[in-house]
């Protein structure tokens, strides 16, 4: 699953690559598996190392919040003193780069749903939305035997999907990096459970 994973990253080259996009995956895929096994020191300078590259670290603020804040995994108090921390890491990284390049050419954000994304929608027929469905259906495939971390942290595919839709160019596939280690993991439970391997979920 590892090297199927690695393998596949050439597909998110399609229009742009950029130094910081491996780092950016490696930094919210590392913070995950740390949230996960309930290490906050080390989650909390990945954090700040993950803000410090790309804003959308805060999705796992989103992972964070759904995981330990719906189902009182956690002391209120560590809950409330995580969060908070993260949400201001994260104002605070971005007032830092908003300051430091203000006098830099250019916008904050971009805005293509008009110029790209909605032609985009409209030209593609339907034999370009199969593969998409197959692959959902395939990640949903049994959800409540998978683990419930990996299934929460789907939900970061909802906001990735309306940024890329106003923001970004919603084909262009490194737009969702922070989704790719969830998905990638949820398609091998899929493979795991057809095949009949023995998988734990925790």
């Amino acid at each position: 699953v590892t090297l199927g994973a690695l393998a596949l990253l050439p597909v998110m080259f399609e229009y742009y690559f950029y130094p910081y996009d491996f780092t950016a995956l490696c930094l919210f895929t590392l913070g995950l598996a740390l949230m996960l096994r309930r290490r906050w020191t080390w989650f909390c300078i990945v954090f700040a190392l993950g803000c410090l590259n790309k804003e959308t670290m805060i999705l796992s603020t989103l992972v964070f919040a759904i995981h330990f804040g719906t189902r009182r995994r956690m002391a209120r108090t560590l809950f409330a003193k995580l969060l908070g921390f993260q949400i201001l890491v994260c104002l605070a990284v971005k007032l830092l780069l908003l300051a430091a390049f203000s006098h830099n050419p250019g916008g904050i954000v971009e805005f293509h749903l008009l110029d790209h994304n909605l032609p985009l929608l409209r030209s593609a027929g339907p034999l370009a939305i199969i593969p998409w469905i197959v692959i959902g259906l395939a990640i949903v495939y049994r959800r409540a035997e998978k683990p419930q971390f990996l299934n929460d942290a789907l939900w970061i595919v909802v906001p990735l999907l309306g940024l890329a839709l106003f923001l970004g160019y919603i084909d262009e596939l490194r737009d969702y990096y922070e989704a790719y280690p969830i998905v990638v993991l949820l398609l091998a439970h899929t493979v795991a459970m057809i095949l009949g391997i023995l998988v734990q979920a925790k």
